[in-house]
């Protein structure tokens, strides 16, 4: 008996390896980095701007905010822009990565139908790429701030976790649209309705502390509002975000990893009849 559930539990071990190591495309770490670099060739291919292109939109839409909000409605918080920046620039990764990454396997469609390649490889390069243009706002985010007049410390690079923590939850998230994209086409309009939607019920333009107190509880249920939150935190305050915001941005990434993990190994079969 001893023996059988050792046995049991070295296959439970192994099944649980195999899956992270494909989920992360650790085994096509080649294929990944030659795709991601196609990726970012392709699209900044004869644009003198380059990466500034996908930075210069959102930091816009923020100034926008900026003056809206600052200027014309009067909101109370210190280093605004700082906040904006910290907030808006982060969210349009986190959509990008999840409108784009649900379109990953049927805008590929023809790709995948002629050349066997694992369907999660299109959504994790997807995420890859947006992740590297999210990574080049820092330096603008820190300038700002420094400008703005934030101390900046150890307490910094926590700024690398929630930008993982996003990660995490988009690139998840984006797995199981891309899959359920290839049975239900609406799928694609009605992210669209909740993505707009899911930006307001975000603390991106607002502090968490506007939130009325009985309805922050409600907050936290949203996935990527506590990452925002730390992100606010770090760039407008300077100091370390509270364990809440750590522990439960880090609980929100685990589950839609093992979310993500669960539809690769489940309900990528009979994907590519559908395509």
């Amino acid at each position: 008996m001893p023996g059988l559930m050792g046995t049991i539990e070295e296959i439970f071990l192994k099944v649980i390896y195999q899956t992270f190591f494909d989920y992360f495309c650790l085994g096509k770490k080649f294929l990944v980095y030659n795709m991601v670099g196609r990726n970012i060739k392709s699209k900044y291919d004869r644009s003198f701007v380059g990466l500034g292109w996908t930075l210069l939109s959102p930091m816009m839409l923020a100034f926008i905010y900026y003056l809206v909000f600052k200027k014309v409605m009067h909101v109370q918080i210190d280093n605004y822009l700082a906040f904006i920046l910290s907030g808006v620039l982060p969210w349009a990764f986190f959509s990008q990565c999840v409108m784009e990454g649900m379109d990953s396997i049927v805008g590929n469609a023809g790709l995948v139908s002629k050349i066997p390649l694992p369907l999660q490889v299109l959504t994790f390069v997807n995420a890859v790429t947006n992740l590297i243009t999210l990574s080049a706002s820092i330096p603008i985010l820190i300038a700002v701030s420094l400008f703005q007049g934030v101390p900046f410390g150890w307490h910094t690079l926590m700024v690398v976790y929630f930008y993982l923590v996003l990660f995490l939850v988009a690139y998840g998230l984006a797995l199981v649209l891309s899959i359920g994209l290839v049975f239900f086409r609406d799928l694609r309009h009605v992210m669209a309705l909740i993505m707009q939607m899911w930006f307001f019920a975000t603390p991106v333009v607002y502090s968490f502390e506007m939130v009325p107190e009985k309805y922050r509880a409600v907050i936290h249920l949203n996935p990527v509002a506590d990452a925002v939150s730390g992100l606010h935190t770090i760039f407008t305050d300077g100091r370390m975000p509270g364990i809440n915001a750590i522990l439960l941005s880090g609980g929100w990434a685990v589950f839609f990893t093992l979310i993500g993990m669960a539809f690769m190994r489940r309900r990528f079969l009979g994907v590519l009849e559908k395509l």
